[in-house]
């Protein structure tokens, strides 16, 4: 199999000598466009490789394996032996849409993974994509959101494996990722980000025991292997021209394999059984695979001999390399050991592979983002308290709890209690208390919802194994003016109101409009001196509170309508940016930027107190 960025093809190497053995495959991914690669078995060199069509030869992999065309912009790919499934990701980066795609090895059932846009729903910006074969669960880098996710082929449940980057040990900028079945552990090259250095690393599938395991002495490692029989993760490293390895039971063994690799982009490697010559004993032979982008050349190196032989020449920008092989399910890396593959090992939605023992394999069963497994039964149920929060490119949800409790889980950061909603500028956002909705602002013109589309009492559908859309998402509406931009959002959850404030120069309104309906809007407020940024409703007492930040920065309140408009904090108040409503005490909350400071005061602006101040 070849991916480039327009085509997806497939390299048969033939035995010509102890380097290469009869019906392996590799598979390259190139920026170029590469049709199948074939070479008969003649024994020359690598010179008489040839760019041809598709040879159907019977018993081959040809037989099954058509050459994908328009691909748009591919990035990464891998398969699924079992259900014999090419998945490749298209990102368009200027745009920031992306997508899964999939095709059967002989052309058909070509299309999404998830229906058009919805990978937008689940991640921004990923970059690489791997299948474990002992779970068919296909894991994802993502490096706009900073983290790695797990998703069910069988169903298309999606979960968290591990994202924050707060601390070394997270994830920054998941480039390369590559997996381990046999132990059920992911390995990733990581870019660095905030907190996060630039490092190879380790986590469970389940995301527990995250490690570093390499981040000195690399420059700019770019392609990554987990070799199984030996234990070792093997990464070229462009920037140090070399390839390297370290074992992942002792990180003190860590050697270089080769150097002076003028731009190492793709490794793999291929264990080839002998038939054991004069001697008569059977050994393994390891072929490491790499492609030089300076060289445009495809190399094999025996690991064990350091024989080196270029396979391929004349092909530029050979970025990935995966090799087409028949996982030996009955072996002691996958068999009954992992009991993923049967039944989906019991679990509801996602089946993760665990190791019990050096001898078994547990499985550890996982919700998807915005449910929440139930010790009891092994269902799958919402959250009924979350905390959620809006940054410029996404909007994220954590499980909330009255106390810090002993059962609360050590990876609190990385469950998501709604699913991640990736934007662009993403603004103000606020809660729908009655429809169970979150409302926000993306790109300073549009008004988002997303509504959870279940009781928490009784919802048949929580204990289906295939469990229905919980959660639904659309444009309320689009801001009318042309140059306008909003500010802040705020919902009457009572009265079926959205409040909404925005600036069109020279000119700031407040408006309100029904709710959800989004029509007949009506202006409460405007003014060319007043400027309102951010808002808050309180229903019950049927206030509406803004953030006013024009020559005198203070906190005004109204009736819903507009009337009445009074001010309840004038004085010391510099940068207010935000502003919350407690609505069942009644009191305000806000944040001040230049002061740092959060603060608050009663409905009517009396007994004011600092909350919190500095290091915020």
């Amino acid at each position: 199999m070849i991916l480039t960025k327009s085509i997806i093809g497939g390299l048969k190497i033939s035995k010509n000598d102890t380097l290469i053995s009869d019906d392996t495959m590799a598979a390259a991914a190139s920026t170029s466009t590469v049709s199948l690669l074939d070479q008969s078995d003649n024994g020359g060199d690598g010179d008489d490789y040839q760019l041809t069509n598709i040879e159907r030869e019977s018993g081959f992999l040809w037989d099954r394996l058509v050459p994908v065309n328009d691909i748009n912009s591919g990035y990464d790919f891998t398969y699924d032996y079992q259900e014999q499934l090419i998945f490749w990701l298209e990102h368009d980066f200027k745009s920031g849409t992306a997508n899964i795609r999939k095709v059967k090895f002989d052309g058909e059932s070509r299309g999404n993974l998830f229906a058009d846009g919805e990978i937008s729903k689940l991640t921004s910006s990923p970059y690489s994509i791997e299948v474990d074969p002992a779970s068919r669960n296909l894991f994802i880098g993502d490096i706009t959101q900073s983290k790695i996710e797990v998703i069910s082929i069988d169903n298309l449940k999606r979960a968290v494996v591990l994202s924050g980057f707060d601390n070394e040990t997270g994830v920054g900028h998941p480039s390369v990722l590559t997996v381990n079945s046999q132990d059920g552990e992911i390995y990733w090259i990581d870019d660095g980000y905030e907190m996060v250095p630039k490092k190879i690393a380790s986590v469970r599938m389940d995301g527990l025991n995250p490690k570093i395991l390499v981040k000195d002495n690399i420059n700019n490692p770019n392609s990554i292997f987990y070799h199984a029989l030996s234990k070792r993760i093997y990464w070229s490293d462009r920037g140090r021209r070399k390839i390297e390895f370290v074992s992942v039971s002792n990180l003190n063994d860590r050697a270089v394999v080769l150097s002076d690799v003028e731009y190492p982009s793709a490794i793999t490697i291929w264990d080839i059984d002998s038939s054991g010559g004069d001697s008569g004993v059977q050994e393994t032979i390891s072929i490491l695979y790499y492609s030089d982008q300076i060289q445009e050349q495809l190399v094999a190196y025996n690991l064990k001999t350091n024989e080196k032989k270029i396979l391929l020449t004349n092909v530029p920008n050979i970025m990935q390399m995966r090799l087409y092989k028949q996982p030996v399910l009955n072996s002691y890396q996958y068999g009954t050991r992992t009991p993923c593959l049967t039944n989906n090992g019991g679990c509801h939605q996602i089946c993760i592979p665990s190791m019990r023992s050096s001898e078994s394999m547990d499985r550890i069963c996982k919700c998807s983002d915005g449910l929440e497994l139930q010790v009891q039964d092994g269902s799958c149920r919402p959250y009924r308290t979350f905390l959620f929060y809006a940054t410029k490119s996404f909007v994220r949800a954590m499980p909330y709890y009255d106390t810090i409790e002993s059962t609360m889980p050590s990876n609190l950061a990385s469950i998501e209690a709604l699913p991640i909603l990736p934007g662009n500028n993403i603004g103000k956002a606020d809660f729908d208390y009655r429809s169970r909705s979150i409302v926000w602002i993306e790109d300073d013109r549009l008004i988002n919802i997303l509504t959870l589309n279940y009781s928490w009492q009784s919802d048949p559908r929580l204990n289906n194994r295939n469990t229905g859309d919980f959660f639904s998402s659309k444009t309320l509406f689009e801001l009318f003016s042309a140059t306008g931009y909003l500010k802040s959002v705020a919902v009457d959850w009572i009265n079926g109101l959205l409040y909404y404030s925005y600036f069109d120069d020279p000119f700031s309104y407040i408006k309100v409009c029904r709710y959800p309906n989004a029509d007949f809007h009506y202006t409460i407020f405007s003014s060319k001196e007043d400027k309102p940024t951010a808002i808050a409703v309180n229903p019950k007492l049927r206030y509406i509170y803004w953030i006013d930040q024009s020559r005198f920065p203070r906190i005004e309140r109204a009736y819903l309508d507009g009337s009445n408009r009074t001010v309840i904090v004038r004085s010391d108040i510099l940068s207010a940016t935000d502003l919350f409503v407690d609505v069942n005490r009644g009191d305000i909350y806000w944040s001040d930027n230049t002061k740092d400071k959060i603060e608050r005061c009663s409905w009517d602006g009396t007994n004011r107190q600092v909350i919190k101040s500095t290091g915020l």
